[in-house]
């Protein structure tokens, strides 16, 4: 998968059409457009903004996943706010660095996960 591919699949992550994400990153569609089929290249001004709204630029640069930014889109599309997430990060990247839980994480469905991740989100709030 080549960068432009990677930015439409964030694109899609996100759940933005063309116009708004175009918007969001300081582009018309037409530029958005273009980008996605390769024709052009976003500059470092279009890539900040992209940053800004949750997109992982590491990852449309190199198509390797940030894991902060990873855990940090996981957090928000779980609706956690500023506040738990903040306790949520600090024990999810303590989690993370053991090697039975990161097995744990990759063996199971979006279902078992979005357990997980309610069931951090109570612990947290009870701190």
């Amino acid at each position: 998968m080549n960068f432009f591919e990677r930015l439409k699949e964030e694109r899609n992550r996100l759940g933005l059409n063309q116009t708004d994400f175009g918007d969001a990153c300081g582009v018309r569609k037409q530029a958005q457009i273009r980008y996605e089929k390769g024709e052009r290249k976003p500059d470092s001004d279009y890539l900040q903004k992209a940053s800004d709204i949750g997109v992982d630029v590491g990852y449309l640069l190199t198509g390797v996943r940030s894991e902060v930014l990873k855990d940090k889109a996981m957090m928000r599309s779980y609706r956690i706010n500023g506040v738990e997430q903040d306790i949520v990060s600090v024990r999810m990247n303590s989690m993370i660095n053991e090697p039975k839980f990161r097995e744990g994480l990759e063996t199971m469905t979006d279902d078992e996960v979005g357990v997980v991740m309610r069931l951090v989100k109570s612990y947290a709030s009870d701190k």
